[in-house]
């Protein structure tokens, strides 16, 4: 039997609830089968913070807002500092995955916590491995995010290609902006990974050529290439179920362990096997030139 709850009030105040009971945890087994979230080092000691919840933004894909509202609700950089100071005392944590939706979204916060733990001299590795929104960076802040020991940032591109990006996704990002921001950051010794949204509906061979061509000339270091996926309640599924492209068992394809290459709809522009042969393609090709560039 199945039951659903009614929805819960959501708790304004993130700072009320406590710390990780980590106590209970048996750190040192967790250490030995950590499985390393886009880190840079061989390093074991590693863990991952969450420091909020939800965000603001209404990506037609996204699930986020299902689970957490469409709102972003913060600890305060000194509730997670707290946090942070008990992991490196009680534990000698040396990297930290921040974990957030959108780490970045209030620069201010993002300022404080990085300044705080740079004069709290604290010494650790961190990385965004679940990505950021690009839109509250510029060098200064890139520059004090490295000094308290940012190595690694994971950024939501989605697409090379305006109208997928912005009239189908609804990012809402400026593509000039994310070359900027890429650029920046590979300036100053960030490693940077771009996240890609492949076949949503819409999508076709021209629109996923801008969209390599468009990854090819940042200076990125890597990417992630993800099959649109219909996660219910999001637009994208309302959209897909009202033109008829899902398919009948695509509820249970994304229960599936292993969904990397799974397709759970089809469109009229882009048949399934072109799909998949472009994004075959589109890591072949982007690492090819970034083996040549070197």
């Amino acid at each position: 039997t199945i039951f659903v709850s009614n929805d819960r009030i959501l708790i304004d105040n993130l700072d009320i609830l406590p710390i990780p009971a980590y106590d209970t945890i048996p750190m040192e087994k967790y250490f030995r089968s950590w499985i390393k979230r886009d880190s840079l080092t061989e390093e074991t000691r590693q863990t991952s913070i969450i420091t909020s919840r939800g965000c603001p933004f209404t990506c037609s894909f996204c699930s986020s807002m299902r689970m957490w509202g469409n709102v972003c609700r913060q600890r305060s950089s000194m509730h997670i500092l707290t946090e942070i100071e008990l992991l490196i005392n009680n534990y000698n944590i040396k990297e930290i995955a921040f974990e957030d939706d959108n780490l970045t979204l209030n620069k201010d916060r993002i300022h404080q916590l990085c300044r705080e733990i740079i004069h709290r001299n604290l010494r650790f590795k961190w990385t965004t491995p679940n990505g950021i929104h690009n839109a509250n960076l510029d060098l200064p802040l890139i520059r004090l995010m490295k000094s308290s020991g940012c190595r690694r940032l994971n950024f939501g591109i989605e697409s090379g290609d305006e109208h997928i990006l912005n009239d189908v996704i609804k990012k809402k990002i400026s593509l000039d902006k994310v070359r900027e921001v890429i650029k920046m950051c590979h300036e100053e010794g960030i490693v940077t990974l771009g996240y890609f949204v492949l076949g949503m509906p819409g999508e076709t061979e021209d629109s996923l050529k801008r969209t390599i061509d468009f990854a090819k000339s940042l200076t990125m270091n890597e990417i992630g290439l993800f099959i649109a996926t219909p996660f219910p309640q999001t637009e994208l599924a309302k959209v897909c179920k009202d033109k008829g492209y899902l398919k009948k068992d695509y509820i249970s394809i994304i229960a599936e362990d292993d969904i990397e290459n799974q397709i759970f709809f089809e469109t009229p522009d882009l048949p399934t096997e072109r799909l998949l042969a472009y994004k075959r393609m589109f890591f072949k090709e982007f690492y090819k030139k970034k083996i040549l560039e070197q």
